[in-house]
């Protein structure tokens, strides 16, 4: 029983790799090279960042992609629920020599500009972006939120819940505080999608606040610049699951508070003033 009981921690790494390769199957191929695209429509990339609805994004446009025929391709999840995401985002992207095909996928959400893809312009892509003053306040109350990765155990869950109780306890305002000196990148990734990608003709961009405020004119330009042909049956089931109306915040909820605006409402004034000055070329910009 004692041998059996030492072999445990090792099943269970086992099952949650096993997890993990069933529902990346199609990455795992496009990373050996070996996935062949079953459609020749022009590929299409979705850029965005954290906290602007990207996982609801990406799942109706997986939705539309697949419909057309394409193959939607998700290598930041494959990496992230592996827990490699990190080393992943930060450069693995560009040192693991991957080839992007400019016909038959979808490949998103990326959450920041993966500069592994080269030529851009032969991709349609969609950029979707959030007033980063809210997007840094959803971070903190979507601490206790994310559902742990699928690939990592409970020794490591247990620290990772350690680190979020130790943010939490600092208080929203330190967060914001401590999180805009210590992660540079937190506004880096703006300026790399702006000057990669705003103003270019295969490029569409839109707002988070847009998608929440008026969502079926935001789905008609979506769809607009796609041009897949989307059903109008597929087109309705979409437009029903956009419930983004949140009743009450709930830091418990992944789908908190989506309003624009959110940081005007947590955070102390001396703090939405530091908040403003450090993002405030960023907020030009993009017409925040």
């Amino acid at each position: 029983m004692d041998k059996f009981l030492s072999y445990l921690p090792f099943i269970e790494w086992m099952v949650r790799r096993w997890k993990v390769r069933s529902l990346y199957a199609v990455e795992r191929q496009i990373l050996k090279g070996k996935h062949r695209a079953k459609s020749d429509r022009q590929s299409i990339i979705f850029f965005t960042v954290h906290k602007a609805g990207s996982s609801f994004i990406g799942s109706i446009l997986k939705k539309i992609v697949i419909e057309a025929g394409l193959t939607p391709v998700d290598l930041d999840g494959y990496f992230f629920n592996l827990g490699k995401g990190d080393a992943w985002e930060g450069g693995g992207r560009i040192n693991r020599k991957i080839y992007y095909c400019p016909n038959g996928y979808s490949y998103g959400p990326f959450r920041s500009f993966n500069q592994g893809i080269s030529n851009l312009d032969d991709y349609k892509i969609i950029l979707v972006l959030r007033d980063p003053r809210d997007v840094i306040v959803s971070s903190y109350y979507s601490l206790y939120s994310h559902a742990f990765l699928i690939g990592e155990g409970k020794k490591k869950q247990k620290i990772r819940m350690n680190r979020r109780e130790d943010k939490w306890r600092c208080g929203i305002d330190q967060f914001v505080i401590n999180k805009l000196k210590s992660r540079p990148s937190y506004l880096d990734n703006y300026y790399k999608y702006y000057f990669s990608l705003i103003g270019k003709p295969n490029v569409l961009f839109l707002k988070y606040e847009n998608m929440v405020t008026d969502f079926e004119t935001w789905l008609d330009k979506l769809l607009k610049f796609l041009d897949l042909n989307t059903s109008p049956h597929l087109k309705d089931e979409i437009i029903n699951l956009s419930d983004l109306e949140v009743g009450r915040d709930n830091i418990y909820k992944h789908k908190r508070q989506v309003l624009p605006g959110d940081h005007r409402l947590k955070l102390k004034k001396e703090t939405i003033e530091i908040l403003n000055s450090e993002s405030q070329e960023i907020l030009e910009l993009f017409d925040y």
